[in-house]
């Protein structure tokens, strides 16, 4: 990932992955490995000295090492069974593995409980426990550690969880499930970055990150449609269709930005041409009110941005909610 994810949100490369290998998203099924963070940057050393710490160790430091070593000991007691996490509700975003479905809100937990309750599926399937991966990541980057753990149901859905230590007690923060045709990072700092296709030509991602406090903050979802006959924007909460009959839609491609996760969205669209090997043509004319696909869009008045205008307002997005820009 780029420093500045903002300004790589409309590269060449993914356009071509997205019309040119449908293949791609459905294919990866495997799951995220992460590094586990080193103690020394956690602050986490070890021995004491006459003056309560070791190398000139202060205090603080050694009241931030004890609770790490309690968060450390607590999540430890959670992979092996002898410890509870409660399921709060908050960013249960999983689609066909919901901890919703399969847990009570303010109840707490042991992990094989989890698995077992998941595992008995809802109405739509039943999915079978095969095996689990657990690391540490920082969200919010403030040195306490965080417990990410992964439970995989058969050769096709992963379940990702964030458990945090809240002062004692254990939380569930965070959890969403990856499957054959959607892919889920969550890095080691927090951040979480989610993709997925719907078809050939049409392929989505959204980003969002965990703070130092656990809580969960959206940050922007995108969908690239390409090659569309006809298409469903949004305007003022409803629904309008564009219709592009008669027109070369094999070299279009229309990507629409959203920055908020509630039911009625802000909409943002930028309008992409291709060549023939499905790579971005720079088109200065193409957000002309002379250009036949601006013009749809003018007939229903709906605006249309330019890359540079997504940009700024997904700049603006990133400060008022402090997502961490990545190196």
């Amino acid at each position: 990932m780029k420093r500045n994810i903002v300004k790589a949100i409309l590269p060449a490369v993914l356009v071509t992955v997205a019309l040119a290998g449908c293949g791609k998203s459905g294919e990866n099924t495997g799951t995220v490995t992460f590094e586990a963070i080193e103690d020394k940057e956690n602050g986490n050393y070890s021995g004491t000295g006459a003056d309560g710490g070791a190398d000139g160790e202060t205090s603080g430091q050694t009241k931030a090492n004890e609770a790490d070593e309690k968060s450390s000991q607590l999540y430890e007691d959670f992979l092996a069974g002898n410890a509870k996490a409660k399921f709060t509700g908050e960013a249960d975003l999983g689609s066909y593995i919901n901890l919703g479905n399969a847990l009570t809100v303010g109840e707490s937990y042991t992990l094989d409980e989890i698995i077992g309750n998941c595992e008995k599926g809802d109405e739509i399937e039943a999915f079978t426990f095969t095996g689990k991966q657990n690391s540490y990541i920082d969200c919010g980057q403030d040195g306490n550690k965080e417990l990410l753990v992964e439970l995989e149901y058969g050769a096709e859905f992963t379940l990702k969880m964030i458990v945090k230590d809240m002062g004692g007690e254990l939380d569930i923060i965070y959890s969403r499930d990856q499957w054959s045709r959607s892919d889920l990072e969550i890095n080691d700092d927090g951040t979480i970055e989610s993709s997925g296709s719907g078809g050939a030509t049409i392929h989505g991602f959204d980003q969002a990150y965990i703070d130092a406090d656990g809580k969960y903050h959206f940050y922007y979802g995108s969908e690239e449609y390409g090659m569309p006959y006809s298409y469903y924007a949004v305007k003022d909460g409803e629904y309008v269709v564009l219709d592009f009959e008669g027109l070369d839609t094999d070299h279009f491609m229309i990507t629409s930005y959203w920055i908020s996760d509630a039911e009625n969205k802000d909409y943002y669209y930028t309008l992409v041409e291709l060549d023939d090997n499905y790579e971005v043509v720079e088109n200065a004319d193409l957000y002309s009110e002379s250009n036949p696909f601006r013009q749809k869009f003018d007939q229903a008045g709906i605006p249309v941005y330019t890359a540079e205008e997504v940009n700024r307002i997904l700049d603006d997005r990133a400060a008022q909610i402090g997502y961490p820009i990545r190196k």
